[in-house]
Order: structure tokens, then sequence, then C-alpha cells
């Protein structure tokens, strides 16, 4: 009745069998227990902390490739280069404030306002 209500639960549900198949074949659970239920459990337990870090790096890894192979663009950094058909540095030049130092201090002015 769940799946009914809310389908993206049908998702959650297949990747998480994705993820057990993974760490079944991984962790090779089933020749674990051939010894027993008892040293096949503590097998398991002190192999699945180790495994789950291996493929959550593994996975790290493949992102950091693709993120590598494709950047991303940022458009607004390239929209605010030029506004009102002006160049940036041309605006932020005559908004900087001016800086003089001399020989016993630093004075401070600040931009003349353009009407």
């Amino acid at each position: 009745m769940t799946l009914l209500r809310n389908p993206l639960y049908l998702g959650v549900i297949f990747v998480g069998i994705l993820i057990m198949k993974a760490l079944w074949v991984q962790l090779d659970i089933s020749g674990e227990f051939h010894n027993g239920a008892l040293p096949g459990l503590l097998s398991i337990s002190t192999k699945f902390l180790p495994t789950v870090m291996n493929l959550l790096r593994k996975l790290a890894e493949e992102g950091q490739i693709a993120a590598t192979k494709n950047p991303q663009r940022n458009p607004a950094a390239a929209s605010k280069s030029f506004q009102n058909g002006s160049n940036s540095s041309e605006t932020s030049s005559s908004a900087s404030s001016g800086v003089t130092s001399s020989g016993n201090g630093i004075k401070y002015s600040s931009p003349r306002k353009k009407e």
C-alpha cells in the first residue's frame, strides 16, 4: 500500500537490493558460512566495515574521474563579467577606494560618486 502512495520507495528498495547483492558477492557470504553459523558471523563481521569502506572509496574515485572529465561551468559568473555592456574591470576600478601610504601612516579616501 505504501508503494502505491509513494512510488519513490520502489527505487530505494531497488538500490538497496543492488547494494546487498554487491556486498553478498564481495564478502562471499555463502563461502563464509561453510564452516558453521558462528564462525561465519564472526568472519563476516570483521570483513563488513572494510568492504563497505572499499566500495565507498571506489564510488568516490569514479565520481572524481567523472568530475575532472566534465568540469561544470558557472554561467552566473560568466554573465556577471559583462554587465550592461561594460567590462567588470572597469566597474571594479571605478568603485575601488583610494589608499595611499605615507612614511608615518596610511591615508584612506572614499571613492567619488559618479553622477
